[in-house]
C-alpha cells in the first residue's frame, strides 16, 4: 500500500490501487509444493493427497449435491455413519464404529467409554503433545481414567507393561509418535507383543 498526500491523490493512482487490492485479494495462496520431507502423511502439507483416479471416482458425487445425510428410500433425514458402518465393520472385524475428525477425539471417547474410572498402562516415552497441544496425559485425565506410567522416556521394556497390569487394568495404550523420533539408547515394545500380552492376560 503506498501513501499519498492529499495534492497526489488522483484518479488513476486511487484506480492503480484498488486494482493492486482485488489482485491481492484473489491470489492463490494456497498451492502445490513438492513433500520432500520423508513424512508421507505431512500434517503441514495437506496430510493425505488424493489419488487422480479417486477424485475422478468420486468427483460427480462431490461437486453435487449427495445423500450424506439423508435416507433415500424414506426420504427422512439420514445419518452420515451409516454409509460407512458396515465397511468398517468388515474391514476392522468390530460390532460397531464411530468416525471422527481427529485422533484426540478418538482417543477420549474409547478411553470414556471403555476405561471410565478404571486404569490404562503407558510408556512414558509414549506421553507426548500432538498437533493443537494436545497433550495424551491430559486427554487421559479429562476422559476420567487413571494413567499408570511405566518404564523412562528412552527405554520401555515388555516386562514392564507386564508388571504393571493389575485387576484395574482397561487397556494398553500404545501411542505413534508421529512428529518426532527418539535416536541411540532407546527401545520400545512393537504393538504385536503388546498384543500378545493383552490376549494372555485377559
Amino acid at each position: 500500500k503506498e501513501n499519498f498526500s492529499q495534492d497526489e491523490i488522483s484518479k488513476d493512482k486511487l484506480l492503480l490501487e484498488i486494482k493492486k487490492e482485488i489482485k491481492t485479494f484473489y491470489r492463490k495462496d494456497l498451492q502445490s509444493v513438492i513433500n520432500a520431507s520423508g513424512v508421507v502423511i505431512h500434517t503441514n502439507l495437506g496430510r493425505s493427497v488424493i489419488h487422480e483416479e479417486l477424485y475422478e471416482a468420486c468427483k460427480d458425487i462431490i461437486c453435487n449435491y449427495s445423500n450424506v445425510e439423508f435416507d433415500l428410500e424414506n426420504g427422512k433425514r439420514g445419518s452420515r455413519y451409516a454409509l460407512v458402518l458396515e465397511k468398517l465393520k468388515m474391514l476392522f472385524e468390530c460390532e460397531d464404529a464411530l468416525v471422527v475428525n481427529n485422533n484426540a477425539a478418538a482417543v477420549f471417547l474409547v478411553l470414556n467409554s471403555l476405561c471410565y474410572n478404571k486404569e490404562i498402562i503407558s510408556s512414558r516415552g509414549e506421553l507426548v503433545e500432538i498437533g493443537g497441544s494436545f497433550r495424551v496425559p491430559e486427554v487421559i485425565k479429562a476422559a476420567g481414567v487413571k494413567l499408570c506410567e511405566v518404564g523412562t522416556s528412552n527405554k520401555t521394556h515388555l516386562k514392564d507393561y507386564e508388571q504393571a497390569i493389575s485387576e484395574n487394568t482397561a487397556l494398553i495404550l500404545k501411542t505413534h509418535k508421529s512428529n518426532f523420533a527418539l535416536m541411540g539408547f532407546h527401545s520400545e515394545v512393537n504393538i504385536k507383543d503388546l498384543h500378545e500380552l493383552a490376549k494372555e492376560k485377559g
